[in-house]
């Protein structure tokens, strides 16, 4: 984000053979090996083009989104949806917006509030969102603005937060499916993935997606229904955004 907000053209970092799994997330997200120097060091550069990111027919969506991140394609043919998300869920998932100022009277206090350990997974850029939402629509590439629900005392309540890109939707029929398809990307406790109660009657949808980043500002309710984002009321579950509506996702300078 910082090297888009700066429009940079280029970035690189020097590395080393013996770290394999630094490598892996390089070429992970569309970093090339360029040059070795003679003691063995290897640079690793990506390019940060200003055009469009526009798909060739048939082209994979996930697949541009990854290999070209943070750029990622809003237009056509990606589709856009909206995911509403309860407070407490929300710092879950994106710890790094709890407010940071722990002598904040305005700041909450208990499940998701400010602490230590409910930060560490602020860095992360791929995550993992669990829900029971009935859309069969989500896609690989679809591009998810997060809605955060009424939430007292937060500066970002009832506003679209922040962006991702679908990776994968999968099933969880089970304590066992969830734990599987989660991984470590979640930030949840075996105890707390048991709560969601999976089974093959009630399965829980879980959504792998990348982080593209947080809206700056955000979009308060107010403006989504002047720019008739929303019709009325906000959405209750994940809704798919019509072609004239999801443009909220080109607020981040790297949606393109």
């Amino acid at each position: 984000m910082v090297c888009g907000k700066n429009a940079f053209d280029l970035v690189y970092l020097t590395t080393f053979e013996d770290q394999k799994v630094l490598i892996r997330v390089l070429e992970y997200f569309g970093f090339e090996r360029t040059e070795t120097s003679a003691s063995g060091e290897h640079t690793y550069e990506k390019p940060l083009p200003k055009e469009l990111l526009t798909p060739k027919n048939g082209e994979d969506l996930f697949e541009l989104a990854r290999l070209n991140y943070p750029r990622f394609v809003s237009r056509p043919a990606a589709d856009a949806f909206c995911v509403p998300i309860r407070g407490a869920y929300h710092d879950i998932l994106f710890p790094e917006l709890v407010p940071q100022n722990e002598n904040d009277a305005s700041a909450p206090t208990g499940k998701g509030a400010s602490t230590k350990d409910s930060r560490k997974p602020g860095n992360t850029i791929r995550k993992v969102y669990l829900c029971r939402a009935q859309t069969t629509q989500l896609m690989p590439g679809s591009v998810l603005v997060f809605y955060r629900s009424l939430s007292p005392g937060y500066p970002t309540s009832q506003s679209l937060t922040s962006v991702g890109v679908v990776e994968d939707v999968a099933y969880a029929r089970s304590l066992k499916d969830l734990v599987r398809l989660t991984a470590k990307r979640s930030v949840y406790s075996e105890a707390q993935l048991d709560e969601f109660e999976a089974t093959k009657d009630r399965p829980v949808k879980v959504i792998d997606f990348l982080l593209i980043g947080h809206l700056d500002p955000v979009m308060k309710l107010d403006e989504l229904q002047h720019k008739n984002v929303f019709a009325g009321h906000p959405p209750q579950s994940i809704c798919r955004l019509s072609p004239e509506r999801k443009e909220v996702a080109g607020q981040i300078r790297t949606g393109r």
